[in-house]
């Protein structure tokens, strides 16, 4: 799965459900419903997502007045500061406390 980008999307359950892999769609809350947003999905796969990911999706964004829905496995910290300065939610499956250098370098396997 490749990151995925949706623009300007109203945020319910069918239209997340139908836009989002069942287990990130699992992770909104009915608070968020009822806005129109962007989707950014990175693949579920992914150990975590780094800032220059989230850097690197944003530029898909055209209107960065909406609100944007980030989902992911896990997030560095650097990305999640990244999405939260940049109107923008990090919805996420695991909260494991990443640091982009740590994380790229222990999976570059420089860790060792």
């Amino acid at each position: 799965m490749k990151t995925s980008i949706k623009l300007e999307i109203y945020s319910n359950y069918e239209n997340l459900n139908k836009h989002l892999p069942a287990r990130y769609t699992a992770l909104v809350s009915k608070g968020y419903y009822g806005e129109i947003v962007n989707l950014i999905c990175f693949p579920i796969d992914k150990t975590a997502i780094t800032s220059g990911d989230v850097i690197k999706a944003q530029k898909g964004i055209a209107n960065t007045e909406i609100k944007t829905f980030y989902f992911a496995r896990c997030f560095t910290i650097e990305a999640t500061k990244l999405i939260s300065e940049s109107n923008g939610i990090a919805f996420y499956m695991h909260d494991f406390p990443w640091f982009d250098e740590s994380y790229n370098r222990i999976r570059g396997g420089m860790d060792k």
